[in-house]
């Protein structure tokens, strides 16, 4: 076998995106970070932290993981945050927005936290608002964002995450909030109706369309800002072309209304049908559905011969190399001879082995010959 040109992600090549004001996990109480359902944040969007660049749900356990393995992966750089995710077992969060002026909070919002009996209170990341959190014992209540007392307020239960800072306004524990069913009915009754924010929104499902009903439109295909629009389709495009290749153009058109539905406000754009003849054209564009290539790639590892040029480092090594193989020969076939991106944290998902294993097995294939690098990466960024 000859060597293989490939591109690389080396952990702890690159600065982590660190701010003392924006983050001091050492000051999250112990009672969230022992709850084993953390998640990345970039963008106010949730990411896995055991894979690269994979959305993490609100709302699938499976894409959340403890306090310490989001810390580690935060700290490799390329995220802005962290996040804890409400699941509706008692745990509650309070979302007070634009309460903070000049670093300190308005009388109101230190009136609704006091009310409530919160203990521990935070600042939130962009140092505008404050995040609270305690226990509540009846049945999970539906979230709630209201203008109360002239506070944007927001309440949640489930189905939402909160980006976690540590930036501490009031030290204390988690406590038991005995009046925030009270509270919270008297917010939705007396409050004023205010926009979803985007740390967070929920992601709907596509429940009018029978063929994708159990699909769930990823948040990387709503845009945050004008300007996103015609990547977020293309990107939508990939995400769907995937999972119901032979769509027809009722099904397709179907899709972009429940897109359409949680986008309209954001873009510029405002004719549906110029969005409809953007996503018919890159559904019929797109050679490549999301996740489709590198699944098929990874499942034909068993189906090369183990003995390599990586059997110095044992079945990993043999397994990576064969992995190196696969991707070489699929990217030349579809990219010319542009080299490939290969993280230590996909590298692991195709090996089942941790991350920090696979990073270990990158840098010495690099060191011993096998594997060339060509650009080295940043941020959130691979190395080539």
């Amino acid at each position: 076998m000859t060597n293989v040109k490939a591109c690389l992600k080396v952990v702890g090549l690159h600065e982590a995106f660190t701010s003392s004001h924006q983050h001091n996990f050492s000051k999250i109480p112990l009672e969230l970070k022992r709850l084993p359902r953390w998640v990345l944040s970039k963008s106010k969007k949730p990411y896995f932290a055991q894979a690269v660049n994979s959305l993490a749900s609100p709302t699938d356990p499976k894409t959340w993981t403890s306090f310490e393995v989001t810390q580690t992966a935060f700290e490799e750089g390329g995220y802005d945050g962290i996040g804890i995710v409400f699941n509706g077992d008692g745990l509650v969060g309070i979302d007070l927005d634009d309460c903070v002026v000049n670093g300190k909070p308005v009388p109101s919002a230190v009136e609704i936290l006091d009310e409530l009996g919160c203990e521990y209170v935070e600042y939130s990341i962009s140092g505008q608002g404050l995040h609270a959190y305690g226990y509540y014992d009846g049945v999970p209540l539906k979230g709630c964002r209201k203008t109360f007392k002239g506070v944007k307020t927001e309440l949640y239960c489930k189905d939402r995450f909160f980006i976690v800072t540590g930036n501490i306004y009031r030290q204390g524990g988690i406590p038991k909030l005995d009046s925030f069913a009270s509270f919270h009915e008297q917010v939705q009754q007396g409050g004023h109706s205010q926009p979803t924010t985007e740390d967070t929104k929920a992601i709907t499902s596509v429940s009018s369309v029978s063929s994708v009903s159990s699909v769930k439109i990823p948040s990387c295909c709503i845009p945050s800002h004008e300007g996103e629009r015609h990547d977020c389709i293309f990107r939508l495009a990939r995400h769907f072309k995937a999972i119901k290749p032979n769509a027809n153009d009722k099904e397709i058109k179907d899709i972009l209304r429940e897109w359409w539905a949680l986008a309209e406000t954001i873009v510029g754009t405002k004719d549906f049908d110029i969005s409809l003849v953007e996503f018919l054209s890159a559904w019929d564009k797109v050679k490549y559905p999301t996740g489709l290539t590198w699944l098929a790639i990874t499942s034909q590892l068993s189906k090369i011969p183990e003995e390599n040029p990586g059997s110095f480092a044992g079945v990993h090594g043999q397994n990576l190399y064969n992995l190196c193989e696969l991707l070489d020969e699929n990217q030349r076939k579809h990219f010319e001879c542009e080299p490939f991106i290969l993280g230590c944290r996909k590298a692991a998902e195709a090996l089942n082995i941790d991350y920090q294993t696979a990073n270990l097995l990158l840098n010495k294939f690099v060191k011993n010959g096998l594997l060339e690098m060509t650009k080295l990466g940043s941020g959130h960024l691979a190395s080539r």
